[in-house]
């Protein structure tokens, strides 16, 4: 025996059924915030600023990275 059920629904709708949570505002806030950071690093047109607003938390970890990166160069500038 085959039984098909189809529903026509919206994804919205579909959520709301099976008892998900409405995440759309809380994904909107996040999205507006990024695009506001973003912008800011765009505004700056530095890329360091860019790229360090784009890391956030990690931008301790390029600066330990682009420390070594110095380094690195310094010692093969010197066996040259």
């Amino acid at each position: 025996m085959k039984i098909n059920i189809t529903f026509d629904c919206t994804p919205e709708e579909a959520r709301s059924l099976v008892g998900l949570p409405d995440v759309q505002p809380f994904q909107k806030a996040v999205m507006s915030e990024l695009q506001d950071k973003v912008k800011g690093g765009f505004n700056a047109m530095e890329p360091m600023e860019l790229v360090k607003t784009m890391l956030g938390q990690y931008a301790g970890g390029f600066e330990q990275l682009q420390g070594f990166l110095s380094r690195i160069e310094r010692a093969t500038s010197k066996k040259e």
